[in-house]
Order: C-alpha cells, then sequence, then structure tokens
C-alpha cells in the first residue's frame, strides 16, 4: 500500500514540475529571443556608422569584417531558432 501512495505521489510530483517548468519555459524563450534581436539590432547600427566613416586601418576593417559575419550568422541563428519554435507550435495545434 505505502508502494502505491509513493508511486502515485511521485507521478503528481512529478507531472506538476513539468507543467511548471513548460508554463515559465515558453516566456523566457521569447524574452530571450528578444533579446537577442536587440543585441543582434545594435550590432547593425555599430557596423553601418563604421561603414559610413570610410574607415582606412586595415585592421579595424578586418574586425569589422568579422563583427558584420557574426551579426550575419547571428541573424540566421534567430531566424532559424524562431522557425522552430512556430513549428513546433503549429504541429503541436
Amino acid at each position: 500500500m505505502e508502494s502505491f501512495l509513493s508511486a502515485i505521489l511521485g507521478e503528481l510530483i512529478s507531472r506538476s514540475m513539468n507543467f511548471i517548468i513548460n508554463k515559465w519555459s515558453k516566456p523566457l524563450t521569447l524574452d530571450m529571443e528578444e533579446s537577442i534581436q536587440g543585441a543582434l539590432l545594435q550590432a547593425q547600427v555599430i557596423i553601418e556608422e563604421a561603414m559610413g566613416r570610410h574607415i582606412t586601418n586595415q585592421a579595424m576593417l578586418l574586425q569589422l569584417g568579422m563583427l558584420r559575419d557574426a551579426m550575419h550568422r547571428g541573424y540566421y541563428t534567430l531566424d532559424a531558432f524562431s522557425f522552430r519554435n512556430n513549428y513546433e507550435r503549429h504541429m503541436t495545434n
């Protein structure tokens, strides 16, 4: 009898924890997505301003190119992340 109650109580606690984790993890991913999008937008503004200044220092141009490449990879990753979330949401409904 005790093992039966223990199993039921364990299952109830497990399901409750899964419910709470699922409920609170969704807004966190949306907040993280907005934060990443803001950081990418800030990087884009920095790159555009630097390109407008006609920089001649080759080392600075190399760093600017690396920042631009990282920004493009970030946008690609953000798009893939958003697509996956929307696809999973569509498939569950």
